[in-house]
């Protein structure tokens, strides 16, 4: 997928910034440092040199630019990257989004600063002790993102509990033996996803590790593609499933998952808006989300997660205890199967 245009050229660039059109940046150059692809989109990290009107030295600033597959797409990522600027999401708050810059309808093209640091899933790698920080300040983030009154898109109050509907019902179709014990398991839960119980919040809607950057001092969280209001548990479940998600995928065990996951909900929980039945309920509704993924809709071959996800769904859907409880005994029993890699949901 290209842009129609050549974006991040010096003279389409000089046209599109707000910054430069003022009169604010006098732009100088820009060199293209890499290109990713990420289908449906296309990432390109940039630095740019530009000078202040009332001083001589230049200075760099190191962009990002997603070209979206359709026109507005950008539109979205772009309302709330700038409405959390405004909010306080920037220096001096270690807490950030990156500085939005512009978006550019006839290029798909949105335009933000890079974001410093490392990815929250690179610190599962990094021993107990990183992976529990990582998690805290992950949380941290989060609860003061749903703290803040942004207004957005209100979605359809059934839109999770149609998904989880058609989810449990297609795997239900495609795996009749392996699953029939628990369909009223998976019944329930599309039920009581759908029967929301508190209030709408911010939310990110893709709250993942992936998302979250962290470096020495400042947590930056990106990609707002999904952002709309919400209920509080469902950043908080999707981050869980996530974490358990990614830590299986990637190494065949659900420990190092379950234990940054353990410590994010211990971190959230202090301070967070979120109930603890409504995120065993969100964690759950993202694991069958991903079942549903690998084996219906990219039909992966991927069976082994029959024997993982749908215990783990039906602890969630039926127990009082909050998560951390809930993954207990995934870190005392797990054992590594060594499974390779598989793909993660969008």
């Amino acid at each position: 997928m290209r842009s129609p245009h050549a974006p991040l050229t010096l003279p389409f660039l000089r046209r599109v910034l707000p910054t430069v059109r003022s009169k604010t940046w006098r732009l100088r150059s820009v060199r293209l440092e890499e290109t990713l692809d990420h289908p449906p989109h296309r990432v390109l990290f940039a630095s740019l040199v530009y000078e202040l009107p009332d001083h001589c030295l230049p200075r760099v600033i190191r962009i990002v630019a997603k070209v979206y597959p359709t026109a507005d797409g950008g539109d979205r990522s772009l309302y709330a990257l700038r409405a959390l600027w405004a909010a306080g999401f920037k220096s001096p708050s270690r807490l950030r989004v990156p500085r939005p810059l512009a978006y550019v309808s006839t290029a798909r093209l949105l335009l933000q600063a890079r974001a410093p640091g490392a990815t929250w899933s690179a610190a599962l790698q990094s021993g107990r002790a990183a992976s529990a920080t990582a998690a805290a300040r992950a949380a941290t983030w989060l609860v003061r993102f749903q703290r803040t009154p942004v207004p957005a898109e209100r979605l359809r109050g059934d839109a999770d509990a149609v998904a989880a509907r058609r989810a449990a019902r297609e795997l239900l179709a495609a795996f009749p033996r392996a699953l029939a014990r628990i369909r009223p398991v998976l019944e329930e839960l599309a039920d009581r996803v759908g029967a929301r119980e508190s209030p709408l919040v911010p939310s990110h809607g893709g709250y993942h590790p992936d998302n979250v950057l962290l470096s020495s001092r400042i947590t930056t969280v990106v990609d707002f593609d999904k952002f709309a209001l919400r209920e509080a548990a469902f950043d908080v479940g999707y981050a869980i499933g996530r974490l358990l998600l990614m830590s299986y995928l990637q190494s065949g065990s659900l420990n190092l998952g379950a234990r940054a996951a353990t410590s994010f909900w211990r971190a959230y929980e202090r301070a967070g808006i979120a109930s603890r039945p409504r995120v065993n309920l969100q964690t759950a509704r993202f694991l069958l989300q991903s079942l549903h993924f690998d084996l219906c809709d990219i039909r992966n071959g991927r069976v082994d997660l029959l024997d993982i996800w749908p215990p783990l769904i039906e602890r969630l859907v039926y127990t009082d205890a909050d998560v951390g409880v809930v993954l207990e005994p995934v870190l005392a029993s797990n054992r590594s199967r060594g499974m390779p890699v598989g793909r993660a949901p969008a």
